[in-house]
């Protein structure tokens, strides 16, 4: 089973183009996995987000994301 995903992937994987994948990261949505040569993120993240928005897939639920994200750290 895949467990790493490069920008390219993740893009594809979520019909995204590799430039909003970028901004993603970018605006702390999903994270790249550290210590790593290239740009890889984690099958585990990828699938917490996708599950925030099981039946309606769409970029407000990255941002939901991130409130929690966000929240969980205070």
């Amino acid at each position: 089973m895949k467990t790493l995903f490069t920008r390219e992937e993740l893009a594809a994987r979520w019909g995204y183009n590799k430039s909003s994948i970028q901004r993603l990261e970018e605006e702390g949505v999903i994270h790249r996995v550290k210590g790593l040569v290239g740009c890889k993120y984690s099958l585990r993240e990828i699938e917490e987000i996708e599950n925030l928005g099981k039946s309606d897939f769409e970029e407000v639920n990255f941002i939901k994301y991130q409130k929690l994200e966000n929240e969980k750290n205070y």
